[in-house]
């Protein structure tokens, strides 16, 4: 019986022992659809196709995934995946993409960063998510903020610039109307400063420009000093539009 070694990374200080699986197995271990099994089965990769030192892998590693072009170039996707979301897609945070002739890093992502990444012909797009409150009754779920793509033009590898692409959600106006109606002016932070920031943040990813003027200014508009969690949180969402708005 036909079989490949499980694709998946490890952390540097691991030292398991590599074992053959069928592509059965190797679908209930790692949750990647059986169709992509099958077609990693098919593509067996390169013994001379690895992984390189760079965010989240080092040379011992072997590659979550390798993509093989019709010009002959094969890349290696190097890094963590996360097995609990792999119902999702191929989910990576802290990775390389490697070009495995020349061990060049065409892109990589921070271990902040959650991405998804999806293999076409001739492509690797990678989708970078966030959790944020945009589902029913605010509920957190993970969506789509921009897109990054590796594709092939004439015999050279292309790899575009990373661009905002929101995922499809909405938020009802009387529901985001009775949200900012009921934050305070001056009213500092409370147990829900978490949810309120992922909330202004989604609103202000739609448009509303009240959202965006409480979000950028949210110390002013509490009358309190953020830190820590808190400080972080504020500062990223607020980098995420920025961001978007100036694209």
């Amino acid at each position: 019986m036909l079989g490949i070694s499980v694709i998946a990374c490890k952390n540097n200080s691991d030292s398991k022992e590599e074992k053959e699986l069928t592509k059965t197995e190797i679908q209930a271990e790692t949750k990647i659809p059986i169709n992509q099994v099958e077609k990693e089965l098919e593509e067996k990769p390169s013994t001379d196709c690895k992984c390189f030192n760079g965010i989240g892998s080092s040379e011992d590693d072997k590659p979550i995934i390798i993509s093989k072009f019709s010009n002959g170039t094969s890349l290696s996707l190097c890094g963590y995946f996360d097995k609990e979301k792999q119902d999702k897609g191929l989910i990576m945070s802290e990775f390389n993409i490697f070009n495995c002739k020349t061990g060049s890093s065409l892109v990589e992502y921070g271990a902040v960063q959650t991405c998804r990444i999806e293999q076409k012909k001739d492509s690797l797009i990678i989708r970078e998510l966030k959790y944020l409150p945009v589902g029913k009754n605010w509920n957190w779920e993970l969506i789509q903020i921009a897109r990054q793509e590796i594709t092939q033009k004439e015999g050279e590898i292309i790899v575009s610039n990373q661009i905002p692409e929101t995922g499809n959600f909405d938020i009802n106006k009387t529901t985001q109307i009775e949200f900012l109606n009921s934050l305070k002016r001056g009213g500092g932070f409370d147990s829900e400063w978490e949810s309120d920031l992922g909330k202004l943040e989604v609103l202000s990813l739609l448009g509303n420009d009240e959202a965006w003027e409480i979000l950028k200014n949210y110390e002013d508009f509490t009358g309190a000093k953020t830190d820590g969690a808190l400080a972080e949180q504020w500062k990223d969402a607020i980098a995420t539009i920025e961001w978007i708005k100036e694209k």
